[in-house]
């Protein structure tokens, strides 16, 4: 989440100089909203239990799929290069984020694959394998078995480790960007 936040903040900033235009508090709004719009399932029902129950919700659903963000690319392109661009790399380094760091990896090629491509961290923050791990939905319950940390929120935003560093950061990286660039 932090480090989706630091990249819209970063890409918005970059942009925004490249094009020689001073980014509007609007402009990066827009930009954290489309770094984290494929999480926006999180606020569903089902996984809001998760968070009170400890139960496995893989809220990883459609909104995962990264072919789905062409046609509404496209249709940003038609109001604003600027905005489709900033939508786009935004949405691309967040499944980035997801396949290499935290969440439940990503679908790269479907529809043509139900393939989920993903590099697990440990509960210590360390990277449980460094090659990508793939596993088709069949196969999902072993992988959630075998990898799910209930207690993900404290294990890697709360304590020292590899994945707080690079997220915190990537978001002081950020803030350091926008003050004196």
């Amino acid at each position: 989440m932090f480090l989706d936040i630091a990249v819209a903040i970063v890409v918005t900033k970059l942009v925004s100089l490249s094009l020689h235009q001073d980014p509007s508090a609007l402009l990066f709004m827009f930009a954290i909203c489309s770094s984290l719009f494929p999480d926006i399932d999180i606020l569903s029902p089902a996984v809001k239990k998760y968070f009170f129950k400890k139960k496995v919700v893989n809220h990883r659903t459609f909104l995962h799929y990264p072919a789905l963000y062409i046609l509404p690319s496209l249709l940003l392109l038609t109001i604003s290069g600027k905005l489709a661009f900033i939508f786009s790399i935004c949405i691309f380094l967040h499944f980035v984020h997801d396949t290499f760091f935290l969440g439940w990896g990503v679908l790269w090629f479907w529809p043509f694959s139900s393939t989920r491509f993903k590099c697990f961290p440990d509960r210590d923050g360390k990277i449980v394998n460094l090659g990508l791990i793939t596993w088709k939905e069949n196969e999902e319950k072993e992988i959630i078995r075998r990898y799910h940390n209930p207690h993900w929120i404290q294990d890697f935003y709360l304590r020292p480790n590899i994945v707080a560093y690079i997220e915190y950061g990537a978001l002081f990286l950020a803030f350091i960007i926008l003050i004196f660039l």
